[in-house]
């Protein structure tokens, strides 16, 4: 049995001056993946 995770997403940059936005711009954020045994995933002997 094998679990695994994967990730990512963005970063938004939104300056705002007296409320109104000056600008936006979003960043994108490196993926993450990971994948592997739970831990204490064996059977009991």
């Amino acid at each position: 049995m094998y679990g695994g995770v994967d990730l990512s997403g963005t970063l938004r940059l939104q300056p705002t001056i007296f409320g109104t936005p000056v600008f936006q711009r979003d960043i994108p954020l490196g993926a993450l993946h990971r994948e592997g045994k739970p831990a204490g995933g064996g059977s009991p002997s």
